[in-house]
């Protein structure tokens, strides 16, 4: 599915949630907007089953524009990183921002997960790499 289709899905079925390609210990998360501090819980309560379940945890989240959290969403994503870092296995993060590749680059050693940026056309290529495949 291209990032068209799931944008065109997304604006039917609502502004953040969770992408149709998850599966497994692997998942993914359309954000758009103001991410609300219930919105980022219901999120978190999702990666925690499945941290519960697998154990560890592989995420793509899709920004097709900066994200813009409340206080209280930053304050639990600050709680949930501190808690399950050693959860997460993978990170891509997916925009066309530059500014996603900066962070990307710049948080994945501080926090000790593997992060990577792609450009929103590298869909395809963002899922493989968090299922252990790289394309190609």
């Amino acid at each position: 599915m291209s990032v068209d289709e799931i944008v065109r899905n997304n604006e039917r079925n609502g502004v953040n949630r969770k992408l149709e390609q998850s599966s497994g210990n692997v998942l993914g998360y359309e954000v758009r907007g103001k991410l609300t501090e219930e919105e980022l819980g219901s999120i978190l309560t999702d990666m925690e089953e499945a941290v519960d379940r697998f154990g560890k945890v592989n995420l793509l989240i899709y920004f097709p524009e900066i994200p813009r959290p409340d206080l209280g969403a930053v304050r639990e994503d600050l709680e949930f990183a501190r808690k399950h870092t050693k959860d997460i296995g993978r990170y891509a993060v997916l925009g066309g921002s530059a500014l996603l590749d900066w962070v990307a680059r710049l948080e994945g050693p501080l926090v000790n997960i593997e992060i990577k940026h792609f450009e929103p056309d590298r869909l395809e290529e963002a899922w493989l790499w968090l299922r252990g495949r790289e394309a190609g």
